[in-house]
């Protein structure tokens, strides 16, 4: 199997990989029926599909079937028989496939022997031979081969051969009535026209297609047992699962696997399912690292028609109606992406909700190849774009950075966040004495009121506060004077990514200087804002399930998987020119000592904003990806702290040396990653564990 069908399991779903006979949650279709019946008819059969339709847990399921039942079944993996055309014989290649029916079915067949005693026959008479021989010879009743991963075949210089040998055993049936007893079955990602390409050759023009459909909501009702919550919530969680996946067999079976790990209290159904939706498919570059979105994403942007692929796709999304046209190379790659599927007019339809959004029409421009400039732009704007790319380029700026300073210097538009409202209400700041890994700073607990504000759905991004530490000079600096210069990244990239190596002063003077520019008031908001924002109404020490695996879902954590690669960084960053050996041990003793979560995300530094789930009031990364500044003043508990939400600051403190910074990073393992986990660091100091949020008043 693929990387990309790694299981992971809860019990009852599994999500990739072939389902195994006796899974609760395998889901019969039409297709199972149809299969069954056909082969039992003796007809040959291929179920040419997408990826992750089904296909090989079909197969495992009717070979099981028809085992139990006293019948000859072989399974054969074809991506498993031999390697590519450069590296495999035809010999090798057709031997490795005996030798694996031989071991299926269990033939008491000396095959090495008498694959030698053939060496004057080419490896496709052999094949043949094999056949007659090896198994309908040695066989009583029939007998069943399942070949899958067929596409992995196409690519062999003898790949012909191979389907023309079954084409023959076919044809055989009319003089020799043994191979009625012989029945194939293959599966794979290809069109009959794949099979056999040499045009001077008889086409792959036998068999019957059994065609894999999304589930129906009467199938998916299985997929009900599996789900949290009284009935009635299940079929409302499971409703909304279907409305973005449209019955498909992986997105599905995923989307409530993660629905059955992840609460989310204070939330409605379809929100919850919507941002669980969002968390998976559509954050940055979702397209490029979620496996299943990543197939489809290399197998359109590897194709070699594409443009024609694209054009006849970009229609479809517009709501175009296009007539599927069977015989068509364009429309079979087209549906074998899994992009589209025929509708019951015949005419080709995006095939799911998440499909629609992940591969829109900015998808299909990153893909279409570079136009020439048309002979009627204006000389003029040809110029301009020049100056402006040669000055994007001098200043080692993005072109989406580049647009957003021109913009704002102009006064067009600012580099303004995503903001969300955040209820008025009450909650308990701090942690209960019991709670582990609880620090004496976070007491005592009080009760506080917090009046309504709004927060950052995300933490700044690089791409906004490089706009403002470019025109921060031009608008006369900084209010305190301090100098302000473009955030290092350490390599890990800038983008979507939260901008760090910031200061409390630098944070501030952003906030000072989006408020100038728009009129609005952007703050940094009070410590208990900060803590009742990421609690959305929890009192737990996460505002999710305690499982590690929940955290590796709603946070970029100091994670299992990446632990090695963050303890080295940690100890070059950590390690002097003047420390000895002892001092070294000590520090690697040190580092050694700290507990990932037993999870693994996707990133072992900082991860681009809104790559996990967002919490009850929509909020991204209040846990992890980097620490938050907050406007109070440290504190080394909560003695006579406000109780209204205010600001903990100088007017009521006699040291303000140090600022509350709040939620943890990337490299914070569970001790750290709590809501009421609190620290200080002096107002001028940058990390690359350190950046912040926005506040704004009503």
């Amino acid at each position: 199997m693929s990387e990309n069908d790694t299981l992971t399991k809860n019990g009852f779903y599994q999500a990739g990989g072939t389902l195994k006979a006796d899974v609760p949650s395998y889901i019969e279709r039409r297709a199972d029926q149809e299969l069954y019946d056909s082969l039992l008819a003796s007809e040959f059969c291929y179920v040419l599909t997408p990826r992750q339709m089904g296909k090989s847990s079909l197969m495992t399921h009717t070979a099981a079937r028809l085992r139990k039942e006293g019948h000859h079944v072989a399974v054969v993996d074809l991506s498993g028989v031999g390697g590519d055309a450069n590296s495999i014989t035809a010999d090798q290649w057709y031997y490795s496939l005996c030798h694996r029916l031989n071991k299926e079915l269990k033939l008491n067949f000396s095959l090495s022997d008498w694959w030698q005693q053939q060496t004057l026959l080419s490896p496709l008479q052999r094949l043949m031979n094999f056949f007659e021989e090896g198994i309908l010879s040695s066989l009583a009743g029939r007998v069943f081969l399942f070949f899958d991963e067929i596409d992995t075949t196409i690519n062999l210089l003898f790949s012909d051969d191979f389907f023309a040998a079954i084409r023959a055993c076919f044809n055989a049936r009319a003089n020799d009535g043994r191979f009625n007893n012989l029945t194939f079955v293959l599966l794979g990602v290809a069109s009959p026209a794949d099979l056999i390409r040499d045009q001077s050759r008889t086409p792959f023009n036998i068999g019957k297609r059994i065609d894999l459909t999304d589930f129906r909501d009467d199938e998916a009702s299985l997929f009900l047992e599996g789900l949290p919550g009284e009935a009635s919530q299940k079929q409302a969680t499971l409703q909304r699962i279907l409305c973005w996946t449209g019955g498909h067999p992986f997105l599905t079976q995923h989307l409530c696997l993660l629905a059955g790990k992840t609460t989310s209290p204070h939330m409605s159904v379809n929100d919850f399912i919507d941002q669980l939706v969002a968390a998976e498919f559509f954050g940055i570059a979702r397209r490029t690292k979620q496996e299943h979105l990543k197939v489809i994403n290399e197998r359109i942007a590897q194709a070699s028609r594409r443009a024609a692929i694209l054009k006849v796709y970009a229609k479809v999304l517009k709501g175009k109606p296009i007539q599927d046209q069977p015989q068509s190379p364009i429309h079979a790659a087209l549906k074998l992406s899994g992009l589209v599927k025929t509708d019951d007019s015949g005419r080709l339809a995006i095939r799911n909700r998440i499909y629609q959004k992940v591969f829109d029409a900015r998808w299909i421009k990153s893909l279409q190849p570079p136009r020439w400039i048309q002979r009627g732009t204006l000389a003029s704007a040809l110029i301009a774009a020049i100056v402006f790319g040669w000055w994007i380029g001098s200043q080692q700026l993005s072109a989406r950075v580049g647009t957003a300073i021109v913009l704002a210097f102009l006064g067009i538009a600012y580099p303004e966040p995503e903001m969300r409202e955040i209820p008025a209400g009450h909650f308990l700041i701090g942690s209960p004495e019991d709670e582990p890994d609880r620090s004496s700073n976070e007491g005592p607990r009080h009760e506080v009121n917090i009046r309504r504000f709004a927060l950052g759905k995300f933490e700044v991004t690089f791409d906004e506060y490089d706009v403002f530490a470019f025109l921060i000079d031009f608008d006369g600096g900084c209010r305190d004077g301090h100098q302000v210069e473009r955030a290092k990244d350490e390599g890990w990239g800038r983008g979507k990514r939260p901008v760090i190596n910031v200061s409390w002063r630098n944070a501030q003077c952003f906030a000072e200087w989006l408020s100038k520019n728009t009129g609005k008031h952007y703050r940094l908001p009070s410590e208990a804002e900060w803590e009742y924002a990421a609690r959305a109404g929890s009192q737990t020490a996460r505002p999710w399930p305690g499982r590690d695996d929940a955290s590796c879902l709603n946070a970029n954590v100091f994670d299992r998987r990446h632990e090695r690669e963050i303890k080295d960084f940690l100890l070059a960053q950590l390690k002097s020119p003047g420390m000895d050996e002892k001092q070294l041990a000590s520090v690697r003793e040190l580092i050694e000592s700290w507990k990932p979560f037993t999870c693994d995300d996707d990133f072992p530094f900082t991860a681009p904003v809104g790559s996990f789930l967002a919490n009850a009031f929509a909020l991204n990364d209040m846990l992890g990806n980097v620490l938050e500044w907050t406007q109070d003043c440290w504190h080394g508990d909560y003695e006579d702290a406000p109780v209204d939400g205010s600001v903990w600051s100088e007017a009521n403190s006699d040291d303000c040396s140090q600022r509350v910074i709040r939620g943890g990073s990337w490299f914070d393992g569970p001790a750290y990653l709590r809501a009421a986990f609190r620290g200080g660091f002096y107002p001028g100091g940058r990390d690359d564990i350190l950046g912040f949020r926005l506040a704004q008043d009503p």
